[in-house]
């Protein structure tokens, strides 16, 4: 598979999460995991997010720049799990694409919420998905039988998509 099509299937299942938990470093290595919105319109091997400019997570991730995100869609049990590096970026054309009125009500106790908004970039280096399209009842009959009959059930598709 191209990385382009990589990037498409990666895209058609975030676009339907927007939510994911973005997993960073401290200075003593423990990890600290706190939901993020997604901004952008589309994926080319790159995430973008909104932050306070003195957050923790921003002075973590300039110590520390190899992140985790994740992402679940439970009702459709798809999940996503993005592993790379991330970097703090001020201003420039593509905060200016992505801010909106969206963005800035996660600022909305800044005066000043442009001058108080950072992007965190993130540059993917493996994106790992689980797809399990079974309903629920589907799910709860296989891992019956997979009980009954000490065999592991197969409730979707594992890959592994190289960027």
């Amino acid at each position: 598979m191209t990385i382009e099509k990589n990037h498409t299937e990666i895209w058609n299942y975030l676009k339907e999460i927007k939510v994911g938990m973005l997993t960073t470093s401290s200075e003593n290595q423990e990890l600290h995991s706190r939901p993020m919105f997604l901004v952008q319109k589309e994926y080319e091997g790159v995430i973008w997010l909104f932050a306070h400019r003195d957050a923790h997570k921003i002075e973590e991730v300039e110590n520390h720049p190899f992140v985790n995100l994740n992402f679940a869609n439970s009702t459709k049990g798809n999940f996503v799990s993005l592993s790379g590096t991330a970097r703090v970026e001020e201003g420039g054309s593509q905060f200016d694409s992505l801010w909106s009125d969206d963005v800035k009500v996660w600022f909305s106790e800044s005066e000043q919420p442009i001058k108080d908004a950072v992007l965190i970039r993130v540059d993917v280096n493996q994106a790992e998905v689980w797809d399990s399209d079974k309903g629920m009842l589907t799910k709860a009959l296989k891992l019956t039988k997979a009980k009954m009959t000490g065999e592991r059930p197969k409730l979707g598709e594992n890959k592994v998509l190289k960027q």
